[in-house]
Parts: structure tokens; C-alpha cells; sequence
């Protein structure tokens, strides 16, 4: 068993407090939050920036300047075996998301102001692909759980916003029914543990929504106190 187990870098594993990432001056450091130990992992004359940790902690990723744009490199947890992703060098900020799995990361690059464009990354195969489609001003992105099959953003439609279930395999885009316009509120808020159901919040009033993804129910919860927004 000891010999088969796959071993994580300390001090992650169970009941362990787990390195905490941040780039400062260009480059890329650890924090111990627990001792405050603090170590550089990623230096050198190029600028790096959005450190984000696999969930198993196995794996780093984060963006590098270059003279052409931002490149988004994965590395081993402690900064080695670096290598980058082949996609496309992006104009601005793009904050990598890791899939539950750690196989995939996907991130929205602002394009126009109001819209981004979401670029998925295979760290397997190291391959990447740009999904077609507008995603709002939302950077956030929610991986489905509990094995990061689709991952959830919103997409501007036709004047209209949706939310859209992506497949990070084949680019397969699904829209789901709840409509928000532009100019009104409309939140995602996230995931069931189980990944069978997504929150989110819309006009009139804010309200909150739960809509079922399979069954394509959707749940409006109102706010308990009369007059008030979700």
C-alpha cells in the first residue's frame, strides 16, 4: 500500500494545513499559514502573476508576461518541471481554474469591455482550444462537481444572458433555459455538492433560483422578508 500510495508534497494531506500561493515583484512564493514560513518557488527575470494550486495540491499553475501577452504555465508544486501551455498568448488579466480532476484549466480573458473569452487547457495532453460563444464580464467559472465533467459561466446570447454548461473535452456548449437581460441583475451562484442542481440570481428583485440541470426544473426562492432582493 505505502509503496502504491501517490505521494503529495508536504505539508498537504489529510487533516493538514495546505501552502498557500501569491505572487509578489514578479514572482511566485509559498506561505505556511499555520507557521508563516515563507519560500520563493518561481523567480527569475520574467513577470509571474495568479498562482493557482491543483486540488490535490500536486500541481501549480500561473500566468507569465511575455512580449506577446500572458502565456499560463503549469509546474510541479514546488515550482519545478515547468512547462507551457500551447495557447494562444492572452491580451489581459486570466486567472487559471483548476477542474476538480486536475486535469483541465479553464479561465475568461477580457475581450471588448463587456465580454470574455473562455480558453480551456488540457495539462495532460497539453493542448488547448477557445470556446466560440460570448461569456459575460463574469470571470468566475464553476466546474461541475464532483468530477469536473462541464464547468458553469455565463454566456451573452442574442441580447440575453444564460447560463451555459461547457464540456472541457469537446467544447460542447448547453444552454440552460433561465434568461437574464444584459441591462438587469443576474448572478450565477454555484453548485450542488452533488452537481445536480445550480443557483443562481436574476430579476425581478434578485430573487434566487435553483434549477435542476438534468431535469430542467427551476425552484425560485424569494426573500423572506417582504420587499427586500435576493
Amino acid at each position: 500500500y505505502v509503496g502504491n500510495q501517490r505521494r503529495v508534497p508536504a505539508p498537504f494531506g489529510e487533516a493538514a494545513n495546505g501552502l498557500v500561493a501569491y505572487s509578489k515583484g514578479g514572482d511566485i512564493y509559498t506561505v505556511d499559514p499555520t507557521t508563516g514560513a515563507r519560500r520563493a518557488i518561481v523567480t527569475g527575470a520574467t513577470a509571474e502573476a495568479d498562482p493557482a494550486f491543483s486540488l490535490d495540491g500536486t500541481r501549480l499553475a500561473f500566468t507569465r508576461t511575455t512580449a506577446t501577452g500572458l502565456v499560463v504555465v503549469v509546474a510541479d508544486a514546488d515550482g519545478g518541471n515547468q512547462f507551457v501551455i500551447p495557447m494562444p498568448p492572452q491580451a489581459n488579466e486570466f486567472a487559471p481554474t483548476w477542474s476538480p480532476d486536475g486535469r483541465w484549466i479553464a479561465g475568461v480573458t477580457e475581450t471588448d469591455g463587456d465580454t470574455g473569452m473562455l480558453s480551456i487547457a488540457d495539462t495532460v495532453y497539453r493542448t488547448a482550444r477557445t470556446i466560440i460563444g460570448g461569456v459575460t464580464d463574469y470571470p468566475e467559472i464553476y466546474w461541475r462537481p464532483p468530477d469536473g465533467r462541464q464547468l458553469a459561466v455565463v454566456a451573452r446570447v442574442s441580447g440575453e444572458l444564460r447560463i451555459a454548461l461547457v464540456s472541457p473535452g469537446d467544447g460542447r456548449i448547453d444552454l440552460l433555459p433561465p434568461v437574464g437581460y444584459a441591462g438587469g441583475q443576474f448572478r450565477p451562484g454555484g453548485w450542488t455538492p452533488d452537481g445536480s442542481r445550480f443557483a443562481y440570481a436574476a430579476d425581478p428583485g434578485g430573487w434566487v433560483h435553483v434549477i435542476d440541470v438534468e431535469g430542467v426544473g427551476d425552484v425560485v426562492i424569494p426573500p423572506s422578508i417582504a420587499g427586500a432582493g435576493g
